[in-house]
């Protein structure tokens, strides 16, 4: 059940004006979903007051999220509880907060 990972680096890709993860993906919660994610840029590129796409369990309309320390590692998203982090830039993301 939830999101289906394999094939998600082959969908997804970073775009080229606000930098953040766009692209195709599967959901499986019992039957298979097929969703879009989209990037700030696909939103202004749009026709103003265009309406957002409700995903099914999911908090945000992001299944991905690159890290907002170093930008290259992709982590889980669309919920409240998805990290900013990785590993690697977490404890430094913490030590600036003290």
């Amino acid at each position: 059940m939830g999101l289906d990972l394999r094939g998600l680096p082959d969908t997804l890709e970073v775009c080229g004006t606000c930098y953040r993860l766009r692209g195709p993906f599967i959901y499986r919660v019992g039957e298979v979903y097929s969703f879009v994610q989209s990037c700030p840029s696909d939103y202004t590129a749009g026709p103003p007051g265009a309406p957002l796409e409700k995903r099914l369990n999911f908090d945000f309309n992001t299944v991905m999220a690159l890290c907002r320390g170093c930008g290259a590692v992709p982590l889980e998203g669309g919920s409240r509880f998805s990290v900013w982090f990785c590993l690697r830039c977490k404890p430094r993301a913490l030590d600036d907060r003290r």
